[in-house]
């Protein structure tokens, strides 16, 4: 599209295509697109490897053992099936039961240390955007995002990625910012065992297509947390 510009310069699975003359105003103002979030030297790392991989020398778990019943692979003997291939897309989509949440397990894709193929069924996330996104001006919302195919019920639009940083962090930077400022961090807390973790993330200098989706009074979209490698999401 003339005028347009790949704001991932690559490295997505498709483009993400911005106006030229506002991927010179993010550059001007310092940003910096990452597919996925980035530590800092004082705080998270969430490009460690937390988890031992399946033992799956296969291309896909899933088909290996069935089903659903994943009582072979280690992966998902413990989460179960996160994803279903999708006959009117020729991809996956996220099972019901979690889409809904029916069920109560998190979602734990294949990681590093996996033997299974890069093309198994609980590989998903990790693979990136998938579908060609557009990051426009709105009338009055500032920019937006919206997607130049069609999605389907279930499927990965992209992940929220950006620095990973502490609380303390977290609250100042908010105590920082001037009133006009836009706020894009975001706190995600979960339960664990008797108690509560929080991750925080903020998109501003380093960010991918997510930091750009807007808020809306009739929602398209569901934000999950999805492991991979670290206990991160």
């Amino acid at each position: 599209m003339d005028g347009f510009t790949d704001l991932a310069a690559g490295k997505e699975g498709a483009p993400i295509l911005i106006e030229q003359i506002e991927a010179e105003t993010l550059s001007k103002s310092g940003f910096k697109y990452t597919p996925v979030s980035v530590g800092r030297s004082n705080g998270p790392d969430p490009s460690l490897i937390c988890y031992d991989g399946c033992a799956c020398r296969i291309q896909s778990c899933v088909e290996s053992v069935g089903s659903g019943s994943a009582t072979a692979c280690s992966c998902l003997s413990r989460f179960r099936v996160n994803y279903e291939l999708s006959d009117a897309i020729n991809s996956k989509v996220l099972v019901e039961n979690k889409l809904t949440g029916r069920s109560t397990l998190p979602i734990f894709e294949c990681n590093a240390l996996c033997k299974c193929g890069d093309a198994c069924r609980n590989r998903e996330v990790q693979h990136g955007v998938k579908r060609q996104l557009q990051i426009f001006r709105t009338g009055s919302r500032g920019l937006g995002v919206k997607t130049l195919s069609g999605l389907h019920r279930g499927e990965f639009v992209c992940e929220y990625a950006g620095e990973v940083i502490t609380e303390p962090e977290a609250s100042s930077r908010a105590a920082q910012q001037k009133a006009t400022d836009m706020n894009y961090v975001i706190s995600v807390r979960e339960h664990l065992g008797s108690g509560i973790t929080a991750t925080y993330v903020d998109p501003r200098t380093h960010g991918n297509v997510g930091r750009f989706i807007n808020h809306s009074c009739d929602p398209n979209l569901l934000m999950l947390p999805v492991r991979v490698d670290s206990d991160i999401p």
